[in-house]
């Protein structure tokens, strides 16, 4: 009997431990084949700011403008501006040819420096959003 409380106690501790992470300490953590510079797309792989392919398209930028909105980053009345602002930030960052890997995640790293330097919102208010948002999800 207490064989069986044992084994359903470490079985239940490695169910809560393997579907408890949030997106950003699955990056960082989970897999320890991913360089350093390809954290942040994975991050976004999994916020939906970005495609699992590297793109970043029109949903990819309307996702992160409603989470912006939503977790309080930015006034719902901005949105159409913020949304433009990611548009051409995703543009100009796919514009930049890449070959390997490391390339492409560098580029999802362009696309998140160039959204978050704007007047439109606050770097503070832009992370308190998508650390709310990363809190909200496990995988």
């Amino acid at each position: 009997m207490k064989q069986l409380s044992f084994v359903l106690l470490a079985i239940t501790a490695l169910i809560v431990e393997s579907y408890g992470a949030t997106p950003a300490k699955k990056c960082r953590e989970g897999d320890l084949r991913k360089t350093e510079v390809c954290i942040l797309h994975c991050e976004y792989s999994h916020y939906g700011f970005a495609g699992n392919n590297f793109k970043i398209d029109e949903k990819h930028t309307k996702k992160l403008t409603d989470i912006l909105i939503q977790y309080g980053g930015v006034a719902k009345n901005k949105a159409k501006d913020i949304r433009r602002h990611l548009r051409n930030c995703a543009n100009e960052a796919l514009a930049r040819s890449a070959l390997n890997k490391d390339q492409k995640c560098t580029r999802v790293i362009d696309y998140y420096r160039c959204a978050v330097k704007t007047d439109l919102f606050s770097y503070t208010s832009y992370a308190t959003a998508v650390i709310k948002y990363d809190k909200t999800i496990n995988v």
